[in-house]
This record gives structure tokens, sequence and C-alpha cells, in this order.
């Protein structure tokens, strides 16, 4: 299972196949726009007595959305592919674009989520220190206690609930720490993504980041990883995000399929 993990996050390659999963993504979303543009009707005139009058966009476009079965195996073929990625389109787009969060995201994520919304991360936002901080004058007890109050005072302030501590870590390079909980603010059905910064050295609360309500760019990322992680809406969604799997599986065999028959 965690060779299959590794497989999935960066093709067991590291940071040169967490590079070629996130250009995959990338792509992956581009694609989602243009194939949903793929499907649009072209303008059919019909003639009515003397008169042209352009037909009904919808009544055009639903042939789009549905599968001919008694068509030829090429005819169904194309119809799987069409339909298939219209009746899915927004969950593949969710996906290819958390893909690309997941990738590169301190990259290309972040300049399309800034330059469209208010998003904020600390990772490209606090500088690193000249050396990575081995010996912070604050230590690990200190830290949960100055953390803790910390999220106290945002949770009278933003009005949310801290309901358990999930994490403590240093970050050595930037020095500061990282406490995590969750709290009624998160997202997510397990786990949370509530956080507050604390500088190693000074004690000094450095950034707080909630998952929802307090920048809409961090908010849709927190609604991006929670339903490309399946931990959201219980069963249901899992056994949905496992049918999206096999779904993706037929639209790569069924476009490999249309590929090669328009290239001969």
């Amino acid at each position: 299972m965690s060779f299959i993990y590794k497989l999935h996050f960066n093709l067991a390659m590291d940071d040169v196949g967490m590079w070629i999963l996130g250009i995959t993504a990338l792509i992956w979303t581009i694609d989602c726009f243009v194939g949903f543009y793929l499907t649009l009707p072209a303008k059919v005139f019909v003639a009515q007595g003397n008169q042209s009058t352009v037909s009904s966009f919808w009544q055009r476009w639903r042939r789009a959305w549905l599968i001919k079965w008694r068509g030829s195996s090429f005819r169904v073929n194309y119809d799987l592919h069409r339909a298939g990625g219209l009746w899915v389109w927004l969950a593949l787009l969710v996906f290819a674009w958390s893909s690309v969060y997941m990738n590169l995201g301190d990259t290309v994520y972040q300049k399309v989520m800034q330059s469209v919304s208010d998003y904020h991360q600390p990772w490209t936002e606090i500088e690193d220190l000249p050396k990575p901080l081995v010996h912070p004058a604050i230590d690990l007890r200190e830290a949960y206690r100055l953390g803790h109050q910390a999220l106290s005072r945002a949770a009278a302030e933003h009005d949310f609930q801290i309901e358990v501590p999930v994490a403590l870590w240093l970050n050595p390079a930037k020095g500061f720490y990282v406490y995590c909980v969750r709290s009624s603010l998160d997202i997510q059905d397990h786990e949370g993504q509530t956080r507050v910064l604390i500088d190693a050295n000074s004690g000094q609360q450095k950034m707080l980041l909630l998952p929802s309500g307090q920048y809409n760019g961090n908010t849709i990322t927190s609604w991006l990883m929670a339903l490309h992680m399946a931990n959201v809406f219980g069963l249901p969604y899992r056994l949905f995000v496992c049918f999206l799997g096999l779904v993706i599986v037929m639209l790569s065999v069924t476009g490999v399929v249309i590929w090669s028959k328009k290239r001969r």
C-alpha cells in the first residue's frame, strides 16, 4: 500500500515524479475546458417555411449528453467519451486542479489563486532563515501552550469551537512551529486544518490560517483537498470517487480509440 501511495503521489520518483504529475495535472485542467468546449454544438439552421431560424441551443446540445447504444461500435465509443466526460465534468475539474495544488502548489497554483482570490500560503510568504533552526528557544511543550492560547483567542474572535488537537511540528527552515487542531470550521470529515504559526524563538504568532471563512482562496483549497481525498460527505462520496476512478479509465481508453481512428 505504501508503494501504491507513492506511485499515486509522485510516481515513486520523488521530486521528479511530482513535477511530471504536476505538469500532467495542469494539462488535464486545461483539457477539461477544451473538452467541454468541443461538446458545444455549432449553429444549426432549421428551415421553417420561408424563414431560417437557429434551433434551440439546449435542443442541439442535448445530443452530447446521450449515448446512442444502437449505433456503430465507434459511435458508442465516441458517445461514451463525450457524454461520460460531460456528466462528471465538474468532478474531473476538481480532481485535476486539486492535483495541481498537490504537485505545483507553491508555483502555478499559488499564482493563479492569488490572481483570482484572497489566498495565503505560509511556505512561500514567510522567508527561510539564513540557517535552519536546530535549537529553538521555545520547546515543544511551550509551543503547545502558546499555540493553544493563540487559537483560543482566535476562536473567540472568529466565533468557532476548537474540538481536538491534531498535530504540532517545527519547521526548522523557517523557524516556526505549526499547531494544528480540528475545529468547527473544518470541512473534512476527519483530521483538521485549523492552524496557527508560532515563532520558535520569540513565541509570537506569525500567522493564523483557518480552513474556511477567513480567506476565500484558502476556503476553496480546503474544499478541493477534502473532495480529492474523499474526506467529506461520508461513505456515499467515497463510493462516488471509486466510481469516478473507473470513469476516468473509461475516458482514457475511449479517448485513445478516438485519437487512433482519427489519426488513421
